[in-house]
């Protein structure tokens, strides 16, 4: 692997990049407290790692960590998280491209990761990009007759790396960086330069860039649009416009290796798609003059597991004393009833981040049974239900018996109940012994068996600890890490011991060692 020249290296804010990766990994598909720790304890050592070894040229990255996470209806797809070093080079990388990057988006047209104008964060709050986002197409609907919906079908999975490598290079990024980039990005995908990995920040910017070619095609033909990411609105006179312009998009698309969705392109009355997008407006808009004074709360402090959700007791404390008032608008919005699942995931996704924030735990029902009909949310709803786990005897033990039921059929489902109660101080023997068959289980992913090796050393016997202490020899080094990471609840003898015989197992023990 090349390395990168010292002045290219010299331009990219380290630090900041790794501040910003802690908190983009509040929403990560996996939970890696082992990982999170280095960002937020070590990130000094870490950024002098890569650094040393950008100047060697000895620099290599390694495979990312990745699980099956549910998509809405049956499907799943594939959510990946980067080990230490290869995250803050993917993040410093994209972060030195963005002013070129940006200068690319029609902000009329395209309305997620709209820079913000605050210095200690890299963009807006999504929410404010979204609403901005459901008020173009409100208006697109006003002015035309016909809208056109699509999103592109498993988009990050298909998209063509080097047509993304192309289009840097041809918005003015630094010819280094883009070539260290693209290395990366087949790296990461074991060769395979179709898709980039999903669930990391780069990776939103980047896939969000791509299509800002469409945006311009839009533009060129003045057809009103809106795009969030991957999904479209676009407005026309006539139905016969329409369709006549999707058939060029699936055209145009199928030259570069992408697909539209099926299940999710159409071709609406403007009258019958307002109606959708208002029929809760009222509901929401009241909740969103509600919580005004809870979004930095909910946006800053952070909606989702922090990187220290072991032990939270400040973002405990922060979530006790943020508002004074109960949320009578957003429980109204919570109550509303509605077949359609897109508008229950929407009234989800707002509410219970706000519900958090106040400590109320009026969503507990619907968090429950969201579990079971949303799957695809199940991290979602555990950011929401952990906090009164820790609070409320009954939630623990709801969550401890669908742990025990095992009724899970992905090792997402398994990784984010156990997470569910790991900010409790104690939970069931039974439960303990569950996770520990996960544990045991080497037909269960290292993402889980790393959360689980950690929920055993927290809660379990002392003999339990020693067996998962036992196994570090016979694990991937992912799992090694996460048992190095548990000697935090071994006696000082015994975590003396393990980070000594470790810790110069490679980079990353080294990091954890330190940070224990």
């Amino acid at each position: 692997m090349p390395g990168l020249a010292s002045e290219v290296v010299d331009t990219i804010d380290w630090e900041k990049a790794a501040r910003n990766i802690e908190v983009d990994s509040r929403s990560d598909f996996i939970l890696a407290p082992h990982l999170d720790i280095v960002f937020r304890d070590k990130s000094a050592d870490l950024i002098n790692q890569l650094k040393s070894k950008l100047a060697a040229g000895t620099y290599e990255p390694q495979l990312p960590v990745t699980i099956s996470a549910p998509k809405q209806g049956v499907l799943t797809r594939p959510g990946s998280i980067l080990l230490p070093q290869d995250r803050l080079l993917y993040q410093g990388l994209l972060e030195n491209m963005l002013p070129e990057i940006e200068a690319q988006f029609d902000r009329t047209r395209s309305f997620s990761h709209i820079p913000s104008t605050e210095a200690d964060r890299l963009f807006d709050p999504s929410f404010e990009g979204w609403n901005k986002f459901q008020r173009r197409v409100e208006a697109i609907c006003g002015d035309m007759d016909f809208v056109l919906q699509c999103d592109v079908a498993n988009y990050f999975e298909t998209l063509p790396q080097h047509n993304l490598v192309n289009a840097l290079e041809g918005c003015g990024c630094r010819a280094e960086s883009v070539r260290l980039m693209e290395k990366l990005l087949l790296a990461f995908r074991q060769k395979s330069s179709q898709g980039i990995i999903q669930g990391v920040f780069p990776s939103d910017v980047l896939g969000n860039f791509y299509l800002t070619d469409f945006d311009a095609n839009c533009s060129l033909f003045d057809h009103p649009s809106a795009r969030y990411v991957d999904d479209f609105y676009i407005g026309f006179s006539t139905e016969l416009d329409a369709k006549l312009f999707l058939a060029e998009m699936i055209e145009s698309m199928r030259k570069v290796g992408l697909a539209l969705n099926p299940t999710k392109t159409r071709i609406l009355a403007s009258n019958e798609l307002l109606f959708e997008q208002r029929e809760v407006d009222r509901l929401f808009e009241e909740a969103r003059d509600e919580v005004e004074a809870a979004r930095d709360l909910v946006e800053n402090g952070g909606y989702g597991f922090q990187g220290d959700w072991v032990n939270s007791d400040e973002v405990e404390e922060a979530i006790s004393d943020g508002l004074d008032e109960e949320l009578l608008a957003v429980r109204a919005l919570l109550d509303y009833h509605d077949d359609t699942p897109e508008i229950s995931e929407k009234i989800d996704r707002f509410a219970l981040p706000y519900l958090r924030a106040a400590g109320d735990d009026y969503g507990v029902e619907r968090a429950f049974d969201g579990l079971a009909r949303r799957p695809h949310l199940t991290r979602h709803y555990f950011s929401y239900l952990n906090h009164f786990a820790r609070i409320n005897q009954d939630v623990r033990e709801r969550i401890e018996a669908l742990i025990c039921a095992n009724g899970f059929y992905l090792d997402y489902q398994r990784m984010y109940h156990a997470a569910g109660v790991m900010t409790c101080d104690a939970v069931s023997a039974e439960t303990v012994a569950h996770v520990m068959s996960w544990f045991r289980n080497r037909s269960i992913g290292s993402h889980t068996r790393a959360i689980s090796a950690i929920f055993a050393c927290k809660f379990g016997t002392a003999r339990e600890r020693r067996e998962v202490r036992a196994a570090y020899d016979e694990e991937p080094p992912y799992v090694q890490a996460a048992i190095l990471y548990s000697s935090q609840f071994f006696t000082v003898a015994e975590k003396r011991t393990m980070k000594a015989a470790w810790k110069g197992h490679s980079d990353l023990n080294a990091l954890i060692s330190a940070a224990v």
